[in-house]
């Protein structure tokens, strides 16, 4: 009787002790982001802005930049999105800028990242929910932008920089 007794007791401690590791293996998981990901991002976003011409925008997505292209505010379709920035840049158009970046980046990068677009170190647009200086880790990518203004006047090379962190 006693035998029984305790092998039917073991056998119960086994089966909670499993169901705790499956419970534990399934249903936590880390809210810390992967840090091969923030470094994927980081070259992702300055590999799709100094890539994607404007043409290759569908307007109907970005309504932003569609009035930017009716009202001539953006005069080059050819010129990538960089490009496009670094020219608002040049053109003291930090508005312009700052939501053009905007609207070009809110559905590429997680809302659980932090990063910021730079050119020449001046700020263009920044979407922070963590500080910088108390961020776990923070990468930053960069391009060199240049172009042409009304394909006459040369401007640049200027620095562009894309950092992202958590």
């Amino acid at each position: 009787m006693k035998k029984g007794y305790f092998f039917s007791l073991d056998a119960f401690v086994a089966i909670i002790i499993i169901g705790l590791g499956i419970y534990m293996a399934f249903f936590t998981s880390s809210s810390a982001a992967p840090k091969t990901n923030i470094f994927v991002l980081t070259e992702d976003i300055v590999n799709y802005m100094t890539s994607t011409k404007i043409y290759e925008i569908n307007d109907d997505i970005y309504p932003y930049i569609k009035y930017l292209k009716n009202n001539d505010i953006i005069t080059d379709n050819s010129n990538t999105l960089m490009e496009q920035i670094g020219e608002f840049y040049v053109t003291n158009k930090m508005i312009e800028a700052g939501n053009f970046a905007q609207n070009l980046t809110r559905n590429v990068v997680s809302r659980r990242y932090s990063y910021q677009i730079l050119i020449n170190n001046t700020n263009i647009y920044n979407e922070t929910l963590t500080n910088q200086s108390t961020a776990l880790l923070l990468i930053s990518s960069k391009a060199i932008v240049m172009g042409m203004l009304n394909h006459s006047v040369s401007w640049g090379p200027l620095d562009g920089e894309v950092r992202v962190w958590y």
